[in-house]
């Protein structure tokens, strides 16, 4: 009922913090020329300022987002990364900025970032990213109280696709709707018909998002090299498919990658025409190895052998609901 059910993601668990830097900042450009002007930053751009290093265990990026309230105002730098990372080793304040120093050449960190700030960002708790999850349990009646749960209380998730406050917003919107289609009175007359069409409405797409978080773009934050390009490989056959197939009337087949589906569309039908899509692929991959892998065409039990234990181990690398997705959905 109301207790969330959590499903795995790779950036689950990362810590962050945030920086506050001047709204602008002059960045040395390092690949110019000795003598060569810094480039002053502007407030309304965002960016990813990337340290010298490359090992992992000390590899750094500062993401900036453009200023909040106009020009003049602070803006922060995030700084996410596993717990192992050296950035969460620093003891104290003056450990801090030696090491961004040291990382980021390219900017004058203690003219940015005074003695004191350092030592409060050292001293204050990282947060962590939740792992996607959701309940199933929306709503309840308590005598003739109804209680209704929205946004995080029903949908959890690291902000790899930016649909947090999204999300919340269209529970909102989808309560209104059932409360003024259910005729609730002052009173409470037709409260719970309300309830039961917001748990209707809103328990898919609370399950959705939180799948679709799973798979959106977890690897943004450089925690695998390989997995970051196999995640755009992915993106690519998927979105390369679907230019193609659209034109001959069958882009529904093969979908894109979920995230580039969220806009304007519900969490329950961008996450089920990538099931969809994932069942395809799954399927196709899983004949062309059973072809390659048996040289006598007319042996059917080598050849069925092969595939159904090749549908299975890729069923389970891509946990998808494979059979229920393909055969109530296509």
């Amino acid at each position: 009922g109301f207790a969330p059910k959590k499903l795995w993601s790779a950036s689950s668990g990362l810590q962050y913090k945030m920086l506050v830097m001047p709204p602008d900042f002059a960045v040395r450009n390092m690949s110019q020329a000795e003598g060569s002007g810094p480039v002053t930053t502007s407030a309304g751009n965002s960016y990813n300022i990337r340290s010298i290093h490359k090992d992992r265990a000390k590899a750094i990026e500062l993401g900036f987002l453009p200023a909040v309230g106009g020009e003049g105002r602070p803006r922060t730098a995030n700084i996410i990364k596993p717990g192992w990372h050296s950035v969460w080793k620093a003891e104290d304040g003056e450990e801090l900025l030696a090491f961004l120093s040291e990382s980021f050449p390219q900017l004058d960190v203690r003219k940015y970032i005074s003695q004191e700030q350092a030592d409060s960002w050292v001293s204050n708790k990282a947060g962590a990213f939740p792992p996607p999850q959701y309940i199933e349990k929306l709503q309840m009646m308590a005598g003739e109280t109804g209680v209704v749960l929205m946004g995080d209380a029903i949908h959890a998730f690291p902000p790899d696709i930016g649909q947090g406050v999204n999300a919340g917003l269209e529970d909102v919107v989808d309560f209104e709707k059932a409360v003024i289609h259910a005729g609730v009175t002052c009173d409470g007359i037709g409260m719970e018909e309300a309830l039961e069409e917001f748990q209707r409405v809103r328990a898919p797409e609370a399950k959705a998002v939180a799948h679709i978080a799973q798979i959106g773009y977890p690897f943004q934050y450089s925690q695998s090299v390989w997995r970051v390009k196999l995640f755009f490989v992915n993106l690519l056959i998927r979105t390369g498919l679907n230019a193609v197939f659209s034109k001959l009337g069958l882009g529904k087949v093969f979908n894109k990658a979920a995230i580039l589906m969220l806009g304007g569309n519900r969490y329950s039908a961008v996450w089920r025409r990538a099931e969809r899509t994932t069942a395809v692929l799954t399927t196709a991959l899983a004949v062309g190895v059973a072809a390659l892998s048996t040289q006598k065409t007319a042996d059917f039990v080598i050849k069925g052998t092969v595939f159904a234990a090749t549908w299975l181990l890729a069923w389970g690398m891509t946990r998808t609901k494979l059979l229920r997705s393909y055969l109530t959905q296509v």
